[in-house]
């Protein structure tokens, strides 16, 4: 089971590698937007789940996602050489613990 969560993280970032190669541009749009929604999620969990909407719960979650992702898949098209630097990293480290994390302590 551990070498499948392996396997599957390594083809899925080998894919994601091989696209942002192909199509860089696009590839970095795609990268910013994943951050940013990740940001967008860690803002909502931070500050923004206070003031929730009560018949929508979910509402300002998804709203403040989007917000993030759209805005920083901008930026990663405006600001290109260093999103690609940032991305990467930030990418990369993500799976690098990620898989780890599955391989080390999934029983």
């Amino acid at each position: 089971m551990m070498l499948l969560a392996f396997l599957a993280a390594f083809g899925l970032g080998s894919i994601v590698g091989i696209f942002m190669k192909k199509f860089a541009r696009s590839g970095m749009i795609v990268t910013g937007a994943w951050i940013g929604g990740v940001l967008g999620c860690m803002a909502y969990s931070a500050v923004l789940r206070l003031v929730t909407i009560e018949t929508y719960p979910l509402l300002l979650l998804w709203l403040t996602i989007l917000g993030f992702a759209i805005i920083a898949g901008l930026l990663a098209n405006k600001y290109f050489d260093v999103a690609i630097i940032f991305g990467s990293s930030i990418v990369g480290s993500f799976l690098f613990f990620r898989v780890s994390s599955l391989i080390l302590f999934t029983k």
